[in-house]
């Protein structure tokens, strides 16, 4: 697999994060529509370039992902928003979404209908909110779809099918209550779903025909496959030899074992993601754990992938082969582990990390020890996986044993029985390899060895399995009281005016405040996210408009991203900055014109308009229509072509919401 998307067919689609050219303002027309900043025309658009991502890649079975995005945009109360998953094919349409932490459910055609396990307010729902997906096969198939034919500027290449690339896409209109229907804000989609992979045992799978290739959760499988395809490692070579070892590996990490609630689960399983720019000792080491894996090659330099499990019948180290030795009994006190913390993926919490009871080793002990493993998605597992960690942690005893040339006969082993009568803790002891060293000149080989535990996968479900972490569903709760509005003002900032609001709600610590404006009891309301939380804020809008009629309201969302209902209106008079003041007025008559002469104000403002009149009436002068900009302080002459006679001007400065100043003039002049 590739460290970066291979669009394929995508042609020269853009792409909005993954991609090469984009509009700025489609992130910020998104944001626009949920409050966000906003931007002047002025500001523009301009392309800026961005990287494509790294691919995300899927391992064994259901994990949740959200991948990589192609396009997020709105616009005419349309959203859209496309992600690739996989890099690849997976093994069926994803069974599970979630819009941020809600899963939702969808119906038939895509539609979502309902919140799993949280609040179902209407959220989402509706919004028209509808969820796609594209399995990556070889030959895809194109979404069409009205919405996106709102966004021609992505799809370039009208053929573009997204070949080999698995992909979710949401779409969703944006009603000006966008709040109550997305209270999260730009909806944040994921999904669970599983790749498929190469499995030799089964007969019905051929090598060279990926259509054939099936999801798989074993981690023998899916090491022996990321290692032919990914890492380098040849399958004719290195891997046929060897497979009827592998075979039995993978086969134990397929064994029944019971579960303390009945029935029984494979005995290790792997599920998970990661980035294609990780590194292959990184995403081998993730796999390893989810079986206390070993990893290595042998001394003709075929693949040995073992599952975690004690062997016995292994090559014995006596004591004419050691050449030096340091070994003790037990554990140091101050080296003892007390217990194990364990933390896993729990598909039954969303797949978000739980951490059970943790796995106690020695109540005496002080030291703690975490096993994080998030590729294992089950609590059995992970608590086996625990258990297979204390003779690594507290062994009964250690040490290292250094040989000469005849070391190099056990590499690739990773149990080995030490008979060295010469020191009684290693007349016979079974030992599990932790490192092998090679010195220098070749001439030594340096194990590093800790005493074995034969028992250590054997298994109690009654007693050891322990109890899962305890999923609460999110309640419905009370309706949220609406927020109240104690006072309002319009207030200067530079040279915008914006509305400073004490605003009160419930006494809570986890709300999330929104401003809204409008002119007059019938705009339309311009919302504004704040950074205020707690129950009793101050809020600051963005800039507004100096009118008389403007109305304020509130809202608050809660930690669960439940939406309050908006604060009464408060009205606001907003008419509180005066537009600075041209100055040194002037007017020079001549030959069929006058020259209006005058200084632009030192403070910001955005134009300059002149009214002229025949007699000296400011009532019933005529404005000139062209806006006159320049910089601040700036001197300016404007000519004035003009029948002969006498001629009155005057001039005013505007701001940018076109507030005039105070008219300065008149000066008079006349036309010859």
């Amino acid at each position: 697999m590739a460290d970066e998307w291979d669009w394929g067919d995508v042609g020269d689609v853009i792409v909005a994060v993954a991609a090469v050219a984009v509009a700025a303002s489609v992130e910020a027309g998104i944001r626009g529509l949920f409050g966000g900043d906003k931007q002047r025309a002025s500001q523009g658009m301009y392309p800026v370039k961005e990287g494509i991502p790294p691919t995300t890649n899927l391992v064994g079975d259901f994990t949740r992902v959200a991948g990589a995005l192609i396009m997020r945009d709105a616009q005419d109360q349309a959203m859209v928003n496309m992600q690739a998953i996989h890099a690849g094919r997976i093994a069926e349409v994803p069974p599970r979404y979630w819009l941020h932490d809600d899963e939702v459910q969808l119906a038939p055609g895509g539609y979502v209908d309902a919140v799993i396990d949280g609040p179902n307010d209407g959220r989402y729902t509706n919004a028209g909110t509808y969820i796609f997906a594209r399995t990556g096969l070889p030959t895809e198939t194109k979404y069409t779809d009205s919405f996106l034919d709102r966004f021609p500027y992505y799809w370039t290449d009208p053929n573009w099918r997204g070949d080999n690339i698995a992909t979710i896409y949401l779409r969703g209109i944006m009603p000006s209550n966008r709040r109550e229907y997305y209270p999260g804000g730009i909806p944040e989609l994921s999904c669970a779903a599983r790749a498929v992979c190469f499995d030799w045992r089964d007969v019905a799978q051929d090598i060279d025909d990926p259509m054939s290739w099936e999801a798989c959760a074993n981690p023998v499988v899916w090491t022996v496959f990321k290692a032919w395809r990914e890492w380098g490692v040849d399958w004719d070579t290195q891997i046929a030899p060897v497979l009827a070892d592998l075979t039995a590996e993978a086969d134990y990490c397929d064994e029944p074992v019971a579960l303390k609630a009945g029935g029984t689960e494979p005995r290790y399983r792997c599920a998970g993601w990661h980035y294609g720019t990780d590194s292959e000792s990184s995403v081998r080491s993730r796999l390893l754990d989810c079986m206390d894996g070993w990893y290595d090659f042998d001394r003709f330099g075929n693949l040995i992938v073992k599952a975690g499990r004690v062997e016995t019948d292994v090559p014995i180290i006596t004591a004419d082969m050691i050449e030096g030795w340091v070994w003790e009994h037990g554990t140091p006190t101050e080296d003892a582990v007390k217990e194990i913390v364990i933390k896993y993926q729990s598909p039954d919490h969303k797949y978000n990390d739980v951490s059970p009871d943790p796995w106690v080793i020695n109540e005496l002990a002080s030291r703690g020890e975490t096993l994080d493993v998030p590729w294992v998605k089950w609590l059995s597992q992970s608590r086996r996986l625990a258990k297979r960690m204390v003779p690594k942690l507290n062994p009964k005893s250690r040490g290292t044993v250094s040989m000469g040339r005849v070391g190099r006969t056990f590499k690739g082993y990773r149990y080995l029985r030490i008979q060295n009568p010469d020191e009684p803790l290693m007349a016979d002891v079974l030992c599990e390899v932790m490192q092998r060293d090679l010195s220098s000149d070749g001439g030594t080989y340096t194990y590093t060895l800790r005493e074995a535990e034969p028992a250590v996968d054997s298994w109690n479900a009654a007693t050891e399995e322990g109890d899962p972490v305890e999923y609460v569903a999110a309640a419905a709760g009370e309706p949220l009281a609406a927020p109240e509005i104690t006072d309002a003002d319009a207030v200067q900032d530079g040279t915008l005016v914006r509305v400073s609001i004490d605003a009160t709600g419930p006494d809570r610590t986890d709300l999330t405040w929104f401003t809204a404006w409008r002119v007059g009891s019938s705009g339309t309301w311009v919302e504004e996210a704040s950074s205020a939380s707690g129950g009793t804020v101050t809020l600051l809008t963005g800039s507004v408009p100096q009118v008389s009629n403007l109305e304020v309201r509130v809202m608050y969302r809660t930690g669960q991203e439940s939406l309050s209902p908006p604060s009464d209106p408060f009205d606001v008079n907003s008419t509180i900055l005066s537009v600075p003041e041209p100055t040194n007025l002037s007017a020079t008559g001549g030959v069929g014109q006058v020259n209006v002469s005058w200084r632009y104000p030192q403070q910001p403002f955005a134009y300059v308009k002149i009214k002229r009149n025949t007699t000296n009436n400011y009532g019933t002068a005529t404005e000139l229509g062209t806006e006159h900009t320049g910089g601040l302080g700036q001197t300016v002459t404007v000519t004035d072509t003009i029948s002969p006679g006498p001629y009155w001007y005057w001039v005013r400065a505007f701001d940018d919401d076109d507030n005039p100043s105070d008219p300065v003039g008149p000066v008079t002049a006349s036309s010859t």
